[in-house]
């Protein structure tokens, strides 16, 4: 072979050293960013807070009282905060995650 031939094999075509280490999608080689990432993990935790669904809990009231005599009453209490938190996180999530889609393909 030919010693012209011997060293330009050898080297990198200019328009391939300019997209650095893309590749050939254009993409950046940090396509996971935090922000594609931050969306995954609101996603997640909203679609596990809407399966646990709501807080329940027994609270004790006191409903009469004469002396030493009281009477009691327990009810049962239930907050539906994890539906409320899991729609949340859930919409903000598909947000992070549409914003990061359009950073990744800048």
């Amino acid at each position: 072979m030919p010693k012209q031939f011997e060293e330009s094999w050898r080297e990198v075509p200019e328009d391939i050293k300019d997209r650095g280490s893309q590749g050939d999608n254009g993409l950046r080689p940090d396509a996971m960013n935090k922000t594609l990432l931050s969306g995954l993990v609101l996603t997640g935790l909203g679609i596990l807070f809407l399966v646990l669904g709501s807080i329940e809990f027994q609270k004790q009231e006191e409903v009469f009282r004469l002396g030493d005599l009281k009477a009691t009453a327990t009810t049962q209490k239930t907050i539906p905060a994890f539906r409320y938190l899991g729609v949340g996180f859930i919409g903000g999530g598909i947000a992070l995650l549409v914003l990061g889609y359009q950073q990744r393909r800048r």
